[in-house]
């Protein structure tokens, strides 16, 4: 299951890391797993995604929490399918 949640989060490169590792972001795609529950809304998940991203990367995440709606969305398709 992360690993679907690695594609997504490294297919969106939220600090634009270049060149990017597979392994970039395994902390907080690992985070964002330990946080998701199976009854999350879009919305729910969006803010856990924000928040993990926000503390770790500080002012250098300036993604919107709607863009994080749009990661949320795909993560939860994905798990679905």
């Amino acid at each position: 299951m992360t690993k679907k949640i690695t594609l997504i989060i490294n297919d969106w490169n939220p600090i634009e890391i270049y060149p990017l590792l597979d392994i970039e972001y395994d902390s907080e795609v690992k985070q964002i797993y330990e946080l998701l529950t199976l009854n999350d809304t879009k919305s729910e998940l969006a803010e856990k995604i924000y928040q993990v991203f926000e503390k770790k990367f500080g002012k250098l995440f300036q993604n919107t929490l709607i863009e994080c709606e749009v990661i949320a969305e795909k993560i939860l398709n994905a798990l679905n399918n």
